[in-house]
């Protein structure tokens, strides 16, 4: 039987290598990585690491559009909790359902599993989740045309990211309620907001990137 606080340390390491691997955007090695660590968790039966490796497959099958298997890993990763409570992590299965089901166009579905993870992000003290969250249901009320909600939501982020001074969350909020302007046809509201996301974006490019849970790269 391998030595358990050895396989921890690896299961620790090959969470690290994965995720800058990822970050490198070299998905398959950070695919492999997960693997790995995804077989010694399920040996042991860790919890925490079967989840952990469940959350970054679902990841790397969203990030190839193959919605279908990042939904079967989110569902396996909800059943344990069900059992064993993460509430850090289950926010983040919540979050992740939600941004499959948008990418579904199942905007019902993912206003649900967004508001589940916003009252038990919100109840925890997870501030840079939640203002990931609201901006979340942002976009999802701008897809349906609800635009006035869409900027109601969008502002509650900002003002979370303005406070925790996250420069991505800054620069995100602000495109999208650029967006929002633009689809409200209130053009000279529109491109100030995209002046603010560009200006925040020049920043970025010195190294900040923000939280890995926000939509899109960081540049």
């Amino acid at each position: 039987i391998p030595d358990s606080t050895q396989d921890f340390r690896n299961m620790e390491l090959l969470t690290l290598y994965g995720e800058a691997q990822n970050n490198l955007l070299k998905l398959d090695e950070s695919h492999q990585a997960f693997e790995q660590m995804c077989s010694i968790a399920e040996f042991f039966n860790d919890n925490y690491f079967r989840i952990k490796c469940m959350l970054r497959q679902a990841d790397f099958f969203y990030d190839r559009g193959n919605y279908p298997e990042a939904l079967e890993n989110i569902r396996d990763a909800l059943e344990i909790t069900k059992v064993y409570n993460y509430p850090a992590q289950q926010v983040q299965i919540l979050y992740q359902a939600g941004m499959i089901y948008f990418q579904l166009t199942d905007f019902d579905l993912a206003l649900d599993y967004y508001f589940k993870a916003l009252t038990l992000s919100e109840s925890i003290g997870l501030d840079a989740e939640t203002a990931n969250i609201l901006i979340e249901i942002a976009w999802v009320f701008k897809e349906e045309r609800k635009l006035d909600l869409a900027l109601d939501f969008a502002e509650r982020s900002m003002e979370i990211n303005e406070r925790i001074g996250s420069k991505y969350g800054v620069a995100y909020v602000h495109n999208t309620q650029g967006l929002i302007y633009f689809l409200q046809k209130k053009f000279p509201e529109a491109i100030v907001q995209a002046g603010f996301g560009a200006a925040k974006g020049n920043q970025l490019r010195k190294g900040d990137c923000g939280n890995s849970l926000q939509r899109g790269t960081c540049v």
